[in-house]
């Protein structure tokens, strides 16, 4: 019968900044023919991330993937399946985005792209507040005021602690 194309990964994952080591969780390429030209799918390296630097295991060696790498590197499907990657360092109060992207050949059908998509989270940055209060009053304290955030994401203020309440 006809041959079907290999199917291929394209998952999206976040990773805090500063993080090394991060599994990319690309999944191993599937080909549901069994008589293909070649009995292990070849899997190319088409584009690396922009940003941080992106590792296969080469015989148990981490090995980051260059620009010389780009359409040159050839991976298995259990190199493609533990890629891990290291993020850019912090300090830019932006959220990134990369890609990685691949193909994979069956020796039959054209190349199936596949990309991983890597969305960086900035750390939060909190400061400490502090309200002066009139005795027998009121008093509401905002303990996120001044806290930044880049992540577009809800702030859950953990570890408050009670106020300190001082006199003269």
């Amino acid at each position: 019968g006809a041959n079907d194309a290999p199917g291929t990964d394209s998952p999206t994952i976040s990773i805090d900044e500063d993080s090394t080591g991060a599994p990319l969780g690309i999944n191993a390429p599937t080909d549901v023919d069994t008589n293909n030209t070649n009995s292990t799918p070849v899997i190319t390296v088409t584009s690396i991330p922009a940003g941080g630097t992106l590792f296969y295991d080469n015989g148990g060696t981490p090995t980051a993937i260059t620009a010389g790498d780009v359409y040159s590197l050839i991976l298995t499907p259990a190199q493609l399946a533990s890629l891990t990657y290291d993020a850019p360092a912090a300090g830019d109060g932006t959220n990134e985005s990369f890609t990685f992207g691949y193909s994979v050949d069956d020796g039959t059908s054209p190349p199936v792209p596949g990309t991983a998509t890597i969305n960086i989270n900035d750390t939060p940055v909190a400061v400490d507040n502090t309200e002066t209060v009139v005795p027998g009053q009121a008093s509401i304290v905002d303990p996120l005021a001044g806290d930044t955030d880049p992540n577009p994401a809800t702030v859950n203020p953990n570890g408050l602690s009670a106020p300190v309440i001082s006199s003269v």
